[in-house]
């Protein structure tokens, strides 16, 4: 189990002294907790992971520093823009009796703040349940530091019904194929 939080705060006017160009507005205050509680026994991991952010602000992380890593982070998820936020995720993670093969899935429940309040949701984002799935390969010996991975991830608006088109395309309602071959020297 684990509890993690963060608190972020303007400096020297967010970065300009003009609002529309202030990285941060000198009055947000964005604040975040997390919590994880996971059962580990023997090949089989599974966690149920929170992450809350208040509406004093959006939680801010720019993209040159990697993808934020809060329990309830879910691959091809980012929470960076968001304020007045609450995500439930539930994670397990299985070693497989195959060696090298590993097997990861996720589902979670994101509730933003309203579309229309780009003081706490940054890129309009709705509300959404979000599902992963994916496998990934080890190789062992002469092909040590190459990994196969195949990532499946679907993102499906919360009220579908009363978003637009305009509202869902790249955001919601979607699937994200990815097949990776990654070597690591």
């Amino acid at each position: 189990m684990g509890v993690q939080g963060f608190h972020q705060f303007a400096i020297n006017e967010g970065g300009n002294p003009d609002n529309q160009l202030a990285y941060i507005l000198p009055d947000e205050k964005a604040s975040g907790v997390g919590a994880k509680v996971g059962f580990f026994k023997g090949s089989h991991n599974l966690s149920f992971n929170y992450l809350g952010i208040n509406d004093k602000g959006r939680f801010l992380f720019p993209r040159e520093w990697g993808r934020e890593q809060l329990f309830a982070s879910m691959p091809r998820e980012r929470y960076e823009g968001a304020g007045g936020m609450n995500a439930y995720v539930i994670k397990y993670d299985l070693v497989t009796p195959v060696d090298g093969l590993f097997v990861q899935m996720g589902a979670g429940l994101v509730n933003h703040s309203s579309m229309t309040s780009f003081t706490t949701n940054k890129y309009g984002i709705p509300s959404y349940y979000h599902f992963t799935g994916m496998h990934e390969y080890r190789f062992k010996n002469s092909l040590e530091g190459l990994n196969l991975q195949f990532l499946a991830v679907n993102k499906s608006a919360k009220e579908r019904n009363s978003l637009s088109d305009i509202n869902k395309i790249n955001r919601v309602d979607m699937w994200n194929l990815n097949f990776i071959v990654d070597y690591r020297f």
